[in-house]
């Protein structure tokens, strides 16, 4: 029997490696009422490696959309909390679900994950929108 202690490492370790993904869109311009709108299926796909695309003083808005799974790694996502690590390299607004949940003010800031990830409680089939304004100052 292994020992209970290097089971519940296995675990963290699979835990802090599971990823949800998300699909991100951009609209090709600004909408009139960005955190209003509704993404587009014409939309394209917009993903990190994007990123050097951005113009310094120019915002540009992406929008992505994700629905919870009944379980991550075996656990059941009902009643757990997430723990949502943002990962920004320019300065950035991030909405979920219409409530502003972190505002990095400026460029300093950006070089990295913020320090402590966002909570939220969780439910099986939760659909989460997020918005995220990105406006590189750099």
């Amino acid at each position: 029997m292994r020992d209970p202690i290097d089971v519940l490492q296995d675990k963290t370790r699979e835990l802090s490696q599971a990823d949800v993904p998300i699909r991100w869109t951009r609209p090709p311009e600004t909408p009139p009422d960005p955190l209003n709108v509704q993404p587009d299926a014409s939309w394209p796909v917009w993903n990190r490696a994007q990123a050097p695309d951005l113009e310094c003083h120019k915002e540009c808005w992406v929008y992505g959309e994700v629905t919870l799974p009944g379980d991550i790694c075996g656990l059941p996502v009902d009643g757990a909390e997430l723990l949502i690590h943002v990962d920004g390299w320019v300065p950035f607004t991030l909405w979920i679900d219409g409530e502003e949940m972190f505002h990095e003010s400026g460029n300093w800031h950006a070089t990295g994950p913020i320090a402590a990830p966002l909570r939220r409680p969780a439910a099986a089939g939760q659909r989460l929108r997020l918005v995220v304004r990105q406006y590189p100052t750099a």
